[in-house]
């Protein structure tokens, strides 16, 4: 027989070597050389891990630049993570607690094999997330503009401190509202255009879902303002709709979404609620405010209800000493409690002032169970001002000499249906008080029958200035026998039922000063003419021009 050709065989041996012996030399290896494969698997899950890493990194950074990753992005991260952490970690774990004979080497073909196709194979699939690894530029979405950008000026000279203070202030989140003043021609107009411009890149890298710059003008036509912010929203409201449907529809679509709103030409006060824009919940920007002035000594507020003013009272700021509490509607026990004033709060308010609550009828103090720590320690002034239902002060598991251990002044302004202060009489340190336009009030320190004289604090210790004014139904200043040992000036103003004197007030080391109308004077009941006679060269008629007020008080008892 002839031989083959030999341009014949090498056909057959490339097709030979190519589909039958190259994958029986692959599974052959597979039985061979597992500690190879997996050992390939864990350095390719390795470099991939630190892919991941990088990538984590990367939108980390991003985000707090109010960038957002793309779904692509997290999916591959999730996609990697499981191949990493789930697989790989299998496959080694699996080879590691494998069955060893002699040599540390596995005799078993079937196990060897499994265990290097699983590797080979998961080690190609991470190969493959390494290769699609997310580059810079898509790691983040990239969002349409937020706003219209509008053309400036060339050359604008002087508003970048002014530009840069503003868009601090709106980053931060801490103002609800900005007004930007000055003459006409001052720049108002393109400084706004610049925070416009400003705010209108990008989305990923701002807050804001919406920009929208309106012009106003001198006419108010709050019609056009209305379509105006639809139209820089893409919302179309019809014609034909009512002035509350437009004003629903802005409202609606706005009250989830975070917009800045830019007013230019603004002559007058914009009703933006009739307009549809939605009202911004205040309360919590302002308490994150006060927090950061931290060296805040004074504050004075406002408030809509006791929710509200329990926020404000407890945020955290450790230097407050003067605080103003006005206008709480609706409220009508305020309960001045540890859970409402904390103990280092309570500690360091030097004056506290409560004004202007319509409807509060009770003043609660303490409560059942208080921590002996709990006072105001460091209190010198305590003011109520025109509260006019307030009936009543009332302490509970506290007394007030020891919860007011340092108050030296009290003030009762237009606190109308007040009838005593009996509480008064045992504060230690109470040195001036004003009783001013207070109708009800019967009596100064009402007789306290409940009280133990053996424990008591005595009454009155350091009282020197007392001013009565306009306290129509007066009829006493205390019951009993009060000694008055440090007093040196009293005024009555506007008094007419108050027709006796308390015989305390007069001692053998001192005699007080006596200011008021010649006719209250004149109308004075004494037990000892004696009394009257003592007293009548220390009385002092008050001017003509006295009206009676807090400033006019004070200042006759001070001169």
């Amino acid at each position: 027989m002839a031989p083959f050709p030999s341009g014949m065989m090498s056909p057959v041996v490339d097709l030979f070597l190519r589909e039958v012996w190259k994958p029986i030399k692959k599974h052959f290896g597979y039985c061979l050389k597992p500690e190879s494969k997996v050992s390939k698997l864990a350095k390719a899950a390795d470099d991939l891990k630190e892919n991941i890493d990088l990538v984590k990194e990367k939108i980390k950074l991003g985000e707090l630049e109010g960038k957002r990753p793309r779904v692509q992005a997290t999916r591959w991260i999730d996609g990697s993570a499981q191949l990493v952490e789930d697989e790989s970690c299998r496959i080694k774990n699996t080879y590691d607690g494998r069955s060893t004979h002699m040599f540390g080497c596995s005799w078993n073909c079937f196990f060897n094999y499994r265990i290097s196709s699983a590797a080979t194979k998961k080690r190609a699939d991470a190969d493959v997330f390494k290769a699609s690894t997310p580059k810079n530029d898509s790691i983040f979405s990239l969002l349409p503009p937020v706003g219209r950008e509008l053309p400036l000026p060339p050359n604008i000279v002087g508003q970048n401190w002014y530009m840069k203070e503003i868009a601090a202030c709106i980053k931060q989140g801490t103002t609800s509202f900005i007004g930007i003043c000055g003459m006409g021609g001052a720049g108002k107009t393109t400084l706004l255009k610049q925070l416009n411009n400003i705010f209108s890149c990008a989305a990923e890298t701002h807050e804001f879902d919406y920009i929208i710059y309106v012009e106003v003008g001198q006419q108010q036509d709050l019609d056009m303002v209305r379509k105006n912010v639809a139209s820089q929203l893409g919302l179309v409201i019809g014609k034909d709709e009512s002035t509350t449907f437009r004003s629903s529809s802005l409202y609606n679509f706005l009250k989830e979404r975070k917009f800045l709103l830019l007013i230019d030409d603004l002559w007058q006060t914009l009703d933006i609620v009739q307009i549809g824009i939605p009202q911004v919940d205040r309360t919590q920007a302002y308490v994150e405010e006060l927090e950061s002035l931290i060296w805040l000594q004074s504050l004075g507020f406002t408030v809509d209800d006791s929710e509200s003013l329990h926020r404000i009272l407890n945020f955290s700021n450790n230097s407050l000493k003067f605080l103003n509490v006005q206008g709480v509607e609706g409220l009508q026990v305020l309960h001045i409690s540890p859970s409402l004033i904390g103990i280092m709060r309570a500690h360091q308010l030097e004056k506290l002032m409560f004004r202007g609550m319509k409807s509060l009828e009770e003043l609660l103090i303490g409560e059942t169970i208080v921590d002996s720590y709990w006072n105001f320690q460091s209190l010198d002034d305590l003011i109520l001002v025109d509260l006019p239902k307030l009936e009543s002060i009332v302490w509970k598991g506290v007394v007030p000499h020891v919860c007011l251990p340092t108050l030296r002044f009290l003030v009762i302004y237009g606190c109308h249906s007040i009838k005593t202060l009996t509480w008064i009489k045992e504060l230690p340190c109470l040195k001036e008080i004003y009783l001013i336009d207070c109708d009800s009030m019967l009596e100064l320190a009402a007789d306290d029958e409940e009280a133990n004289t053996s424990t008591a604090a005595p009454s009155f210790p350091r009282l020197k200035l007392l001013g009565l004014s306009q306290l129509g139904n007066l009829q006493n200043i205390c019951g009993g026998t009060l000694y008055f040992p440090c007093f040196q000036r009293l005024l009555v103003y506007k008094c007419p039922m108050l027709v006796k004197l308390p015989s305390g007030l007069l001692t053998e080391e001192r005699v007080p000063l006596i200011l008021g109308r010649q006719d209250w004077w004149e109308k004075l009941c004494w037990e000892d003419s004696s009394v009257e006679s003592t007293l009548f060269p220390f009385f002092r008629e008050l001017p003509a021009s006295f009206r009676g007020n807090f400033v006019d008080v004070g200042n006759a008892l001070i001169m």
